[in-house]
C-alpha cells in the first residue's frame, strides 16, 4: 500500500512540476500569442510542402550536359527547344543533332499538381 501512494504522489509532483514549466514558459515568454497561432497552423496547416525563397535562381547546363543525360536515359520527358525527347527514347536511335554540344541552355522544370517532375525543359541561351 505505502508503495502505490508514493508512486501516485511522485507521478501527481512531476506532472503538476510538467504543467508548471509549460505554463511559466507562455506566462514570461513574451509572443505567446504568436507561439499557440504557430503551433496551430502547424497542427491543423496541410498546405505547401516544399518552401523556397522567393528569388530563384537560374540552372544553366551546357548542350553536352544534356547529350550525357539522353545517352544515360532520362527520366522524365525532356524538351530541348521545343522538340519534345520521350522518357524511354532509345539512345541510339536519338538524333543528336538538335543539341548544340558548345551552346549553353537554360534549366526549368515542369511539377505535376502531385509535386513529382513532370518534365524539363531545355531553352537555348
Amino acid at each position: 500500500m505505502e508503495e502505490n501512494l508514493v508512486k501516485l504522489i511522485s507521478h501527481t509532483a512531476v506532472l503538476v512540476m510538467l504543467l508548471a514549466a509549460i505554463s511559466l514558459f507562455f506566462i514570461l515568454f513574451e509572443n505567446c500569442e504568436n507561439i499557440l497561432s504557430n503551433v496551430n497552423r502547424a497542427i491543423t496547416d496541410k498546405g505547401v510542402v516544399y518552401q523556397t525563397s522567393e528569388t530563384c535562381e537560374e540552372k544553366i547546363v551546357s548542350g553536352a550536359e544534356i547529350t550525357g543525360m539522353i545517352r544515360n536515359g532520362p527520366e522524365t520527358d525532356i524538351y530541348i527547344n521545343s522538340v519534345h525527347v520521350p522518357a524511354h527514347t532509345d539512345a541510339d536511335s536519338f538524333d543528336y543533332s538538335v543539341i548544340d554540344i558548345s551552346a549553353s541552355y537554360a534549366v526549368e522544370y515542369v511539377f505535376s499538381p502531385a509535386g513529382e517532375t513532370e518534365s524539363i525543359k531545355f531553352i537555348k541561351r
